[in-house]
């Protein structure tokens, strides 16, 4: 954040593991991982820190042709499957912005239940891009009247899914399974190839994600 913002508590909420490790460890960045509903309940639990922004933070899905890969996106809303909404912090946003200093996608984001292997999610309210946490992160926030918004950037963009053996091999932490996942690669040998062709992509947006990261405490 920008001088005056330099001390202020803020929380990372992130929904995987892998995630998580990527935060650098400060004094006042507060940070908890819950994939999917389980955000809600880590945000419950950053919030206690009395952080004064809140913060999702991680991959996301494009459901949109021209957010690609390693892209980053502040949406200006966050929607759930039921069309409820919130509004992320113009504020922290123009921070943020001003500090990444680099092409930054402001598409809405939908918060799902579960992620699709095709682009089958409806495309309404000007939504780019889908996670399975923002929604729950921005509910914590507005019921403890915190700022929130969201950071994401892109793993699997319209021309690069996740094929739906990886997804079925996930655990209910959204972890890999490696024995499962194993198994269905001996199964089909020739889906090494979109393995390998998954590993750049999630190299570049790692990379892109360790970028961001170190702005935001700058």
């Amino acid at each position: 954040m920008e001088s005056s913002q330099k001390h202020k508590k803020i929380g990372i909420i992130v929904g995987l593991e892998r995630e998580k490790k990527l935060v650098p460890k400060c004094s006042n960045i507060f940070v908890e991982k819950g994939y999917g509903k389980k955000a809600y309940n880590a945000s419950k639990k950053v919030l206690k820190k009395k952080v004064e922004v809140l913060i999702s933070f991680g991959l996301a899905k494009s459901i949109d042709r021209e957010i690609k890969n390693s892209n980053i996106v502040i949406p200006t809303k966050v929607f759930n499957e039921k069309g409820e909404i919130f509004n992320t912090s113009k504020y922290y946003n123009k921070i943020l912005k001003k500090k990444i200093n680099q092409k930054i996608w402001n598409k809405n984001l939908l918060s799902v239940s579960k992620i699709l292997e095709k682009n089958e999610h409806k495309h309404h309210k000007n939504i780019g891009i889908i996670d399975m946490e923002s929604f729950f992160i921005h509910k914590a926030a507005y019921e403890n009247k915190i700022a929130c918004t969201t950071v994401r950037v892109i793993f699997d963009d319209t021309k690069l899914e996740i094929p739906s053996y990886i997804l079925d091999s996930l655990d209910r932490d959204g972890e890999v399974k490696p024995f499962h996942l194993i198994k269905k690669i001996i199964s089909n040998p020739f889906r090494i190839q979109k393995l390998l062709i998954l590993a750049i992509n999630y190299h570049k947006s790692k990379l892109t994600l360790k970028k961001v990261l170190k702005t935001i405490n700058a």
